[in-house]
């Protein structure tokens, strides 16, 4: 059974939560004078994504498995407010190997967007929506299931970022996604670090 990557993002955010409820307010003549998340609004945005798969594979006795394996995401969007949005993204959770066999996975999302920005440059955010994927899977056995599955799943996900010029933020995201396999369901999870450019 994989190890989730998710309770580490979870922390994470938590963890820039508090500092950010915890900073000492700021005169009003010593603002932070940097761009404001607040003020970007029926923006759009391109990101590139890089990182780590889990994939939810069941390991038999004696037989060698890497359900781990190097993942990545481009994705475009919209905030329609300094709160919500959209976002449509191409994911490829690389091949996980269990025994002699491998397994693939790859989709598009489409999530609604969630966001809580800090006058500090922080910010934090959340998605959900649905994930149409595309998986193929070798079997290592004649009797094995194989194939390839496609078909639309859950999604949802969490993240942090941090706004470093008005045009560019670097992020740190989990996401898990429901993916159709020859053999079942699995429920694969993507952590990753991004660069998002505004325009």
């Amino acid at each position: 059974m994989k190890r989730s990557l998710l309770p580490a993002a979870a922390l994470a955010v938590l963890a820039t939560l508090q500092i950010s409820i915890a900073e000492p307010a700021v005169a009003q003549g010593a603002r932070y004078d940097g761009p404001a998340y607040g003020d970007v609004r029926s923006r759009g945005y391109f990101s590139v994504h890089l990182g780590n798969s889990a994939f939810d594979i069941d390991c038999l006795p004696g037989s060698t498995c890497d359900d781990k394996a190097t993942a990545g995401k481009i994705a475009v969007g919209t905030m329609h407010s300094s709160r919500f949005g959209v976002e449509l993204a191409y994911l490829n959770f690389g091949e996980a190997q269990r025994g002699l066999a491998g397994q693939k996975a790859q989709g598009l999302n489409v999530s609604l967007v969630a966001q809580q920005a800090f006058d500090s440059g922080l910010l934090l955010f959340g998605r959900i929506g649905g994930t149409y994927g595309y998986t193929d899977t070798d079997a290592s056995l004649p009797d094995d299931p194989s194939g390839t599955e496609q078909g639309f799943g859950i999604s949802y996900g969490l993240g942090v970022g941090y706004r470093i010029t008005d045009a560019l933020d670097v992020t740190l995201e989990a996401d898990r996604h429901r993916f159709k396999f020859a053999d079942g369901d699995q429920d694969l999870e993507m952590l990753t670090v991004g660069v998002r450019f505004r325009y």
